[in-house]
Order: C-alpha cells, then structure tokens, then sequence
C-alpha cells in the first residue's frame, strides 16, 4: 500500500476507534457506580466492554499497529478476569482502564497525523506494566477462583460464541474501511506465509521421536491468520482457527497430548485453511460439512483430554465449575472497493 493510502485507513481506523472509545468510558463508570454491595457488576456491560477492546485489538492486528494491540490485548486480560467472575471489579481498575483508553486516544491521535503508533512508546510499555500487574494481583489474590490460579499473561484467546449467540447479541462493528486489491493482495501473502509456516512446526513435531514438541510457532501462526482473517471477513476461517488456536493453547499448557492424532487433526485444519484460502477468489462456498467435521474433531480432542465446549461455546474442564461465557471477535462485515463503492469483501478477492 501506498503512503496515502495507508493515511486514509489510519484515518478511517481512528475515527471509528475514537467511536468505540467513546462508547466504553461511560460504560466503565457505569459499571462501578452500579456495583452491589457484595461487590457484583453487570456481566453484560463487562462483555460490552471486553468486546470493543477485543474489535479493536484484531483491527489493529491487521493494520500492524503493535503498540495499539499491546494496549488492548492487556486490557482485554484484564477485563476478562472480571466476566469470568474470577475476581472484583474495584475503583482502582477503572482508573487504570480510564487511564489506557486516554493514552489509547493519544496513540490514535499521533497515528493518524504520523502514520505510525510507536511515538509513545515508553508511555504504552508502562501503561502495559500497570495493567500486568493489576493482572497478576487478581490471579494471585486468595479469592480469585481456582481456575484463575493457573492464568499467565499469555493467556487463551476466547473460543467463538455459540450461532444463537451469535444471532441474539450483535457483535460492534469494525471500522468501515475500505478494502482494497492491495490489502486483499497482502492478505493473501500472509496467508500462504503464515500456513506454511504452521504446517512446517507441526510436520516437524510428527516426525520427531517423543511427543515433547514446541508448537509454539504453530500457535503464534494461526492466531495471527485467524486476526487477519476477521478483519477481512472471512468468518467461516477464521472461526475454525480460533477453535485451532483455543485446543492448541491447550497442548502447549500439556493438557491435550502432542499425539500422531492430535497433530493430523491439526494439519488437517491447516489443508482446508489453505484450500479455504486459494477458494475465495473463485467465490467457492465453503464446505459446511468438512468445516463440522473438524470442529468435531477438535472437540473430541479436548474431550479425550478432560476438557469440552460447553453449551456456550467456550473450554470448560469436566470436573470443575463452567467458566463464562466466551464472547465471539467482531468481523467486518461491509467494506468498500477502490472506487470507495461498498462491496462485500468477497468481491474484492477477485479484483
């Protein structure tokens, strides 16, 4: 892309993050100010929140604005400690989200007259600092729940909401920026690039003599297509990844075993990935059976291992309490072409 180019989505990405912004400061007082006396806040104000801080993080995941993701995936932590009801919401915290939504503001700002996110940097890593800690504190604290003990910072994305979920609460919408042949283009690169780099992690964990494998990379590849896909729209790949992306956390924790199973199920998912991929610009349909195939698939893995999806859609361990609600990543799902004409983005694919 071109600079102007990039201006322009910068742009666009400002105006409507300040937007979501806007949205979630009263939400954040709201909340505080209609707490009980037993310290109980509104679960769906919580999501409201968690979600425009999750939109935001993917759209900035895409645009490569590093300093912006850093602030609202920790801010995402956070806030996902409070919906999961594994620790209070206290004065303290809503300060400290007020405080990274004003240094967010200031970032935006600078991004869209500069075109860059990293002028303040320094301020970001400590406002990052500020929120780890805050983390760290619940997690430790002796009434936060059990399952909330074994968190770390780079904690499990959330797994997709159920469809009726899905139908019932609409998800805030993606900045409406323009989608291009260029960034479809880009899209594409990265795709190829960061399945081929997923396939070659776990082709080399198949090959190797113990089940002692670092799927890391693996992991850090399909959650990078599966942002870049929801950005684009593309929501039937990128919610078989996230699934992916959720069963694999669990390997790497060394709850679902790195077995000859387990590993073919995942190159399966990277050969329909990519077979997804290299369909979009033909307009093929996806294939609804082989995509429930391996949903189940992934399913079965987790089951075998202790672990299920519960009836909203999200990891529980058998033997213990369910665990809240997991809120679906917004998608965008209108974009425009070139000649700023709205068009879905699968139009795009073929330009």
């Amino acid at each position: 892309m071109n600079d102007e180019m990039d201006m322009e989505i910068f742009g666009a990405f400002v105006e409507e993050g300040n937007e979501m912004m806007d949205d979630v400061e009263p939400q954040l007082v709201e909340l505080e100010q209609s707490q009980d006396d037993a310290g109980n806040v509104d679960l769906e104000v919580v999501n409201s929140i968690f979600r425009l801080f999750h939109s935001m993080k993917g759209s900035a995941g895409f645009l490569e604005l590093d300093n912006i993701v850093k602030l609202t995936h920790k801010a995402e932590n956070l806030l996902d400690i409070f919906r999961k009801e594994e620790a209070q919401l206290e004065g303290p915290d809503v300060t400290l989200l007020l405080k990274t939504i004003d240094l967010l503001r200031k970032v935006m700002d600078d991004l869209a007259e500069t075109g860059r996110d990293d002028s303040y940097e320094s301020e970001v890593e400590a406002q990052v600092a500020d929120l780890q800690v805050s983390i760290s504190a619940k997690l430790d604290s002796p009434q936060s729940t059990p399952s909330a003990a074994t968190a770390d910072e780079a904690a499990p994305e959330p797994a997709p909401a159920t469809a009726s979920e899905a139908a019932e609460e609409p998800e805030p919408a993606l900045p409406q920026i323009q989608i291009t042949p260029e960034m479809h283009a880009r899209y594409m690169e990265e795709a190829e690039e960061l399945l081929d780099a997923a396939e070659q992690n776990l082709l080399e964990a198949l090959q190797a003599d113990s089940q002692d494998h670092d799927l890391a990379e693996a992991l850090r590849c399909l959650h990078s297509f599966k942002g870049n896909s929801g950005f684009m729209g593309y929501t039937h790949l990128e919610k078989l990844t996230h699934r992916t992306e959720s069963v694999l956390e669990y390997v790497v924790e060394g709850t679902v075993a790195a077995d000859e199973e387990a590993l073919g199920v995942f190159l399966k998912v990277v050969d329909q990935t990519r077979r997804g991929v290299a369909e979009l610009a033909d307009e093929i349909p996806p294939d609804e059976a082989e995509l429930a195939e391996l949903h189940s698939r992934l399913d079965a893995l987790m089951a075998a291992a202790g672990v299920a999806y519960d009836a909203d859609g999200g990891p529980e361990e058998l033997s213990a309490e369910p665990m809240a609600e997991p809120m679906a990543e917004a998608v965008n799902e209108a974009v425009a072409d070139t000649s700023a004409t709205e068009t879905p983005v699968e139009e795009t694919a073929k330009k």
